[in-house]
């Protein structure tokens, strides 16, 4: 039988005890609770990582590229900064339903100088509760260090 410090207040106590002799605390020599859900969230990280950069799952996604290859801006990121910025003058916000970057009706064009012009559409309810498809166009650039801006305010009509 080995004995062990409890976690709470430093008795001995033998590794099969249940509780503490002196404060009764619960599996007083395990390891706490607490750190098996944090190593269980970082296992979970991992994994979602490992699926976001292409190293999980089958085919029928884009290669992977090595980060160092990768440039500090994209189409994809283009299109999601260009939802962003529509958002915010939505009426209802947490009802916009975009469409993927491959769906009919979806353009992402790259210009000069980390440019994007982002032609789509999305599907949100206005302030009587329906909800409306709405065509925008944003043109945007990157300016570096992960910012975005605006070049005009974001086209949107019904």
């Amino acid at each position: 039988m080995a004995m062990k410090a409890c976690r709470e207040c430093g008795t001995q106590v033998s590794t099969d005890a249940k509780v503490c002799i002196k404060c009764g605390k619960p599996n007083p020599t395990s390891a706490p609770s607490g750190k098996r859900a944090v190593l269980l969230a970082a296992l979970a990280f991992v994994v979602v990582l490992a699926m976001i950069d292409g190293g999980g799952g089958g085919g029928g996604g884009e290669p992977s590229t090595p980060a160092a290859a990768r440039p500090e801006h994209d189409a994809f990121t283009a299109y999601i900064m260009c939802q962003s910025f529509v958002e915010k003058d939505l009426r209802s916000p947490s009802t916009a339903d975009w469409p993927t970057t491959r769906a009919e009706g979806v353009s992402i064009q790259p210009g000069d100088s980390a440019r994007y012009t982002v032609f789509a559409y999305v599907d949100a309810q206005n302030a009587f509760g329906a909800t409306i498809r709405n065509r925008v166009m944003c043109n945007l650039r990157y300016t570096g260090n992960g910012n975005w801006r605006l070049e005009a305010p974001a086209t949107i009509t019904p």
